[in-house]
């Protein structure tokens, strides 16, 4: 990898995040360039975090933040045509370089146009191409310039089919330290030391919430029947979020808005996740996260029936595990649950036996540090010295 910082070149860079956590990994990564490359400049979809990096947005994050097969066909005229006109606004601007954060059946699509302008075409995160539709490979390698990998496996999947990668690391097991003070995080929400509490994250995105919203709360209120004292701690992105969550069910939010024992927290799910004693997450991130913080967690995942019917057809049904933790350890150290299973009694008696006793923990959290290790690799610094090597002058 060559680098060298004497360049004068004005580089313009498009970037496309397609939800809050690609947002994340979007600022730290135009951050890093930056430091690289002072003459540069962004545009793309983005998040509030990129545009505070400097991101021009042609779109907004927001826009695209739709999970489930179903659920983006509801979308799907709008979709199209802000993916149409996004291709049409980099192909005049003509960037160095685009990066697709995530996203792949949006981000893909506009690589392979894009590719054949002859703009070169990066995806940061690869798609989950060795999990399932493993018949993407093609769509992939004719898409991409380089995939950026998080996970140690993507790189010897792509290996073995002759696309380019280079694994980065993960971005989250850099800014999580690796021994946190948990009771710091207490004391920023007040919270007594010998207190029991749940952290309820339901998602970032909106079909998330939809279906996650009135099974967590249920879990808590069952949680809460065996510990009276339960504090929980519902960790939302943002305010929309918030009001999302609240509309599910009106008599879960009478109950939960005139019952102490529950706090909404916004936009500090790590904090939340480091001041409790146990977890109930959605798959993604938060899963992640809540490893690197070494708690214990029961995750969940529910898309619309439809949905769900396709993605078996389509090969999910071969994944042994789902969520992160349990995928990167290939082992079934974390409880997770889907569609039908998602109910306050079985996860809520995972969850108690956290809370009795903390033992319980005591292999899963050996195996949560050794994660650690393996992913922290100053994933954002090392992303955006490949970008730079793709991209910079001879």
């Amino acid at each position: 990898m060559r680098i060298s910082f004497k360049t004068k070149k004005k580089y313009k860079i498009a970037i496309c995040a397609g939800e809050a956590s690609g947002d994340n990994l979007g600022a730290e990564l135009i951050k890093e360039l930056k430091a690289l490359l002072p003459n540069i400049e962004f545009f793309g979809v983005a998040g509030q975090k990129m545009i505070s990096q400097g991101c021009v947005p042609l779109y907004r994050v927001e826009q695209l933040s739709v999970m489930g097969l179903f659920e983006v066909l509801k979308h799907l005229p709008r979709i199209l045509w802000l993916r149409y006109n996004l291709i049409n606004k980099i192909k005049k601007i003509k960037p160095d370089v685009f990066i697709g954060i995530d996203s792949p059946d949006f981000n893909l699509l506009i690589g392979d146009s894009l590719k054949k302008a002859n703009i070169p075409v990066v995806q940061y995160v690869s798609p989950q191409v060795w999990a399932w539709r493993q018949s993407r490979v093609k769509k992939i390698k004719k898409s991409v310039d380089l995939i950026l990998c998080l996970l140690p496996f993507e790189k010897i999947f792509y290996d073995a089919h002759g696309i380019s990668s280079f694994f980065v690391g993960h971005p989250i097991a850099d800014q999580i330290p690796e021994n946190i003070k948990h009771n710091l995080d207490r004391k920023a929400f007040s919270i007594d030391e010998n207190s029991k509490v749940l952290a309820i994250l339901p998602g970032s995105r909106s079909n998330e919430i939809h279906y996650l919203a009135e099974p967590f709360i249920e879990t808590a209120k069952w949680l809460i029947s065996k510990f009276p004292d339960l504090l929980v701690l519902i960790t939302l992105s943002n305010s929309k979020d918030l009001d999302l969550f609240l509309s599910n069910n009106i008599n879960l939010k009478n109950e939960v808005m005139l019952d102490r024992r529950y706090r909404f927290i916004i936009g500090k799910s790590r904090m939340a996740i480091s001041a409790s004693n146990v977890v109930l997450t959605a798959s993604g991130t938060a899963s992640l996260e809540a490893a690197l913080i070494k708690k214990p967690m029961v995750v969940a995942y529910i898309v619309s029936d439809i949905s769900f019917w396709l993605f078996n057809k389509l090969g999910l049904k071969k994944l042994k595990f789902f969520s992160l933790p349990n995928l990167l350890t290939q082992s079934s150290i974390v409880p997770e649950y889907v569609q039908n299973d998602v109910k306050a009694d079985i996860m809520g008696r995972d969850l108690e036996g956290f809370l009795n006793n903390n033992n319980n923990f005591e292999k899963q959290k050996e195996i949560f540090v050794k994660l650690h290790h393996e992913l922290k690799m100053g994933a954002s610094k090392r992303s955006a010295e490949v970008v730079y090597d793709l991209i910079s002058e001879d």
